[in-house]
């Protein structure tokens, strides 16, 4: 253990008071240390045998504390790819009583705990730049982003879908491959990650296979969803399409059981898959499933950068996905001036949902980390 290390003992902190949105999304240890994590993205579950806390998931984390010196350990200061937190959370509300997970299969500290920020998935070390020779390192880095998170059925485990990233200077990010990955929470275990799909070295993966959003369905398959803007604008994205793939639960771990859709059928070609929402405009999409607050799955499509999303429902995965309401605006995503911020990783939280409101976190510039929003279904 290192000096910085030994800093966050497994003292047990009781969990801080639940805030009301809009607020950030808050670890113990940046509210007992007065940190600030500025974090990517933030996908979250019910933690398998609890009906009080989630395992939430989130991406690329840099780490600041006592007053905004950088963190010590890791030496950088910014952890690549992925890191997690688990803790109570309470309908409608934003937590702020997280607990960091340590490094799998790293045993968990006694709960609840103010212990530091650690990395999650284990990142891969083979991708090449966009030219395709070049090793992704120096001034780029890799990671693998959570692209969506779920329990697999009838187990006490979870399916994390993922994308195999090269990010090069100046945010030019390579997708280069797909993938899924379990997670035991109780011993805090990874099994073994699974490619599903992939590009050559260095070139930029379809979107029909960047795969995120996983669903399981009563009819043993299970779902995925991915998205592609077709005709951009300066703050988002004007037309589009959503994509949708299913497998076999059982053979989700073999790229070639995976099917598109295509129309009302289905193929294993995945160019040639055709949208499933009519009318999308997707600069990022998530989809989940919210029947236990009264509703089916909902699909959350960020239209700009300026925080717009859109609320779309359906009854089932094949079925016809409808509009709900207008086009919504998270808020904190604009400067006092007016000037429009980049307001990014809009994702739906059925656990945090109540049956009148949606809840949707998302990335504020001005939070500078993952923030909570609720808005009339």
């Amino acid at each position: 253990m290192t000096a910085a290390a030994g800093l966050f003992l497994m003292w047990a902190t009781p969990a801080s008071a639940d805030d009301t949105p809009p607020a950030p999304i808050k670890s113990n240890f940046e509210t007992f240390y007065g940190a600030t994590l500025m974090r990517d993205c933030g996908y979250s579950e019910r933690v398998p045998g609890s009906s009080t806390e989630n395992m939430w998931l989130f991406c690329d984390t840099a780490v600041y504390a006592w007053n905004q010196r950088p963190y010590l350990d890791p030496p950088s200061g910014f952890v690549v790819g992925s890191t997690a937190a688990r803790g109570p959370v309470t309908r409608g509300l934003a937590p702020t009583g997280l607990s960091e997970v340590p490094t799998p299969p790293t045993p968990l500290p006694t709960m609840p705990h103010h212990d530091g920020v650690w990395g999650f998935l284990p990142n891969p070390t083979d991708l090449k730049k966009s030219d395709g020779t070049t090793a992704c390192t120096g001034d780029s880095y890799q990671a693998s982003w959570a692209s969506g998170m779920t329990r697999v059925t009838g187990t006490s485990r979870l399916l994390i879908t993922y994308w195999d990233v090269c990010v090069q200077p100046n945010w030019q990010i390579v997708v280069n491959r797909s993938g899924i990955v379990e997670y035991t929470p109780s011993s805090n275990t990874l099994g073994a990650k699974h490619t599903l799909f992939s590009a050559a070295p260095g070139a930029q993966l379809a979107e029909q296979m960047r795969l995120g959003s996983p669903v399981f369905r009563s009819d043993g398959n299970l779902y995925l969803f991915s998205f592609r803007c077709d005709q951009t604008n300066p703050f988002g994205c004007d037309t589009g399409r959503v994509f949708l793939a299913k497998v076999t639960s059982g053979l989700r771990n073999d790229p070639s059981q995976y099917w598109f859709r295509l129309g009302t059928d289905w193929t294993k070609t995945a160019s040639a898959a055709t949208s499933v929402v009519t009318g999308s405009k997707p600069s990022d999409i998530s989809v989940d499933n919210y029947s236990a607050v009264g509703h089916g799955l909902v699909l959350v499509e960020t239209t700009s950068i300026g925080g717009h999303y859109r609320v779309w429902e359906a009854s089932d995965p094949t079925g016809t996905w409808t509009l709900r309401g207008a086009e919504r605006q998270a808020p904190l995503c604009n400067t006092p001036s007016g000037v429009v911020d980049f307001c990014h990783a809009l994702i739906g939280q059925p656990e945090l949902s109540t049956t009148t409101n949606i809840a949707v976190s998302y990335y504020s510039v001005e939070n500078a980390r993952p923030t909570l929003t609720t808005s009339a279904w």
